[in-house]
């Protein structure tokens, strides 16, 4: 089909009455006609609402495909959603899990669509735009749609433990056999996700586990017959990641050996997770425990918290705060950097564990408690540049005189202008002490998220800070804003790229 006719059948939203698309995926599975046990395609052979979108962002350059977003979106005739489920397709398409800055712009597609729903309706598609742009400048950037990475996969057959298999074949390089696996040995997308949980376990590289979250969360947004689509990627990333560790002559990571013995030695194959209450001072306890702890033990913690009878989410929120810390603490590295927006340790960590914590709310109980333990292993593998004390100190908390709401969230703009990252945590600490709405503090950094590049992390790092504060006690919440202003002032005066122009677009 020819770039002149995918543009045409897009600005005409031609091709919405297919069979599938009509009947949505479930129904069409029970009718027995979806085709994802057979043969499966990374775009479907016939057409929906959504292929012409996805031809159109893997075949034109940025600043021609964004006028043609915000055209669309002023006249009603796409909305933010959309726009975000065909960016994301195209890139799984186009990368499959194989290229760094590709799967970072695919990690940070529906976290921009949640920061769209903080702000007003002219401003919400600024984060989204912002984003489509980083992904449309790298497919263009290695060659467009010219390349893909995802092909037909053939029908296979399965037999045995498949997610062994699947994780099996990523460690021998075998792409074509995990795919055969992934897509033949599962009828839906969460039984997908279950047979890739081996795979995602099998290290811990904060881009697998990220990687594979969002992978899955992004079916909600792209529909379930897209789930494959989205889900491949899981295996294509851990396939290349084999490549580069043995070029790199990295060893397996420990954690392929630990999980499965603590597992076996704490017996929670086939347990059921307790039911018993810890109070802050538990959490808090344990996630210094974790912080502390070497990352072997911190995982034996978990483990044995777990056999304990104290819930997933306990526990988990312990590893939590155990990751944040990393980046209240980070000081300066060897080369005098102190750079802890982007891809440091600290944010790192905490994107990891905010995954896993999501990947063991929708698992069975052995993947979860597997899941919470790499978290806290991760935690501590992650704890190079760890100051004495967490930020803000006791001389950033008495530079502040202020009670005033107001002027509280006029010092940390200030501060976070001025990359002073103690004055902008002991702004964070003043407001929330003095009981002062979260909401009104979210609505003072997000403009800070939006406007910098973040080295490719803002978007997605807000979105663990959303996500960690709503499940967290409220005596910690401060601990995670604090974070992320700081994360706000290390990155600021970096302007990303496409947010001036989608700004002049829509006039705000």
């Amino acid at each position: 089909m020819s770039r002149n006719r995918n543009r045409r059948r897009f600005l005409a939203d031609v091709g919405a009455g297919l069979v599938v698309a009509s009947l949505g995926p479930v129904m069409a599975q029970d009718l027995g006609i979806d085709r994802a046990l057979t043969e499966v395609d990374p775009v479907p052979a016939t057409d929906d609402r959504l292929t012409p979108l996805v031809d159109l962002i893997l075949e034109t350059p940025p600043a021609k495909l964004q006028p043609m977003l915000v055209k669309r979106l002023k006249s009603g005739a796409l909305d933010l959603q959309r726009i975000v489920a065909a960016c994301a397709v195209a890139n799984a398409i186009k990368f499959n899990g194989y290229d760094y800055d590709g799967y970072h712009g695919f990690m940070a597609l529906d976290p921009a669509l949640q920061m769209s729903k903080e702000l007003d309706a002219t401003h919400a598609p600024l984060p989204v735009l912002k984003v489509v742009w980083r992904n449309a400048a790298r497919i263009q950037k290695l060659g467009g749609a010219s390349s893909r990475r995802q092909h037909t996969i053939p029908a296979g057959a399965l037999s045995g433990d498949g997610g062994i298999k699947l994780r099996n074949a990523t460690r021998a390089q075998d792409i074509e056999t995990a795919e055969k696996l992934l897509a033949s040995g599962a009828k839906s997308n969460a039984a997908r996700f279950d047979l890739l949980q081996p795979t995602i376990q099998d290290g811990t590289d904060v881009h697998r586990v990220v990687l594979a979250w969002r992978s899955y969360e992004m079916i909600r947004n792209a529909g379930d017959a897209r789930g494959l689509t989205l889900l491949r990627q899981c295996a294509g990333f851990a396939v290349d990641r084999t490549r580069m560790d043995k070029h790199n002559h990295r060893s397996p990571s420990p954690v392929r050996k630990l999980v499965p013995a603590l597992i076996a030695e704490f017996g929670l194959e086939d347990f059921q997770p307790g039911k018993r209450v810890a109070d802050d001072r538990w959490v808090t306890a344990l996630g210094r425990a974790i912080y502390d702890g070497t990352p072997a033990n911190s995982a034996r913690l978990v483990a044995r918290a777990l056999k304990a009878g104290y819930g997933f989410e306990d526990v988990g929120a312990a590893a939590s705060l155990a990751s944040n810390e990393l980046i209240l603490r980070q000081v300066r590295d060897r080369r005098g950097n102190l750079k802890v927006h982007g891809a440091s340790r600290g944010v790192h960590a905490t994107d990891a564990t905010n995954a896993w914590r999501n990947i063991a709310r929708v698992s069975k109980p052995r993947h979860a408690a597997a899941s919470l333990m790499i978290a806290a292993y991760h935690a501590c593998k992650d704890g190079l540049y760890r100051g004495t004390d967490a930020l803000p100190h006791a001389k950033h908390l008495a530079a502040v005189t202020t009670q005033e709401p107001a002027k509280l969230l006029d010092r940390m703009a200030s501060c976070i202008r001025d990359q002073d990252h103690g004055g902008t945590t002991a702004a964070i600490h003043r407001y929330l002490g003095l009981g002062h709405d979260e909401a009104a503090l979210r609505a003072k950094m997000i403009p800070f998220a939006l406007a910098d590049d973040g080295s490719l992390h803002h978007e997605k790092y807000w979105r663990t800070l959303r996500e960690e504060t709503a499940a967290a006690r409220p005596a910690h919440r401060p601990l995670y804003y604090a974070s992320m202003g700081r994360v706000l002032a290390s990155g600021y005066g970096v302007p990303a790229p496409g947010v001036a122009e989608a700004r002049a677009l829509l006039g705000v």
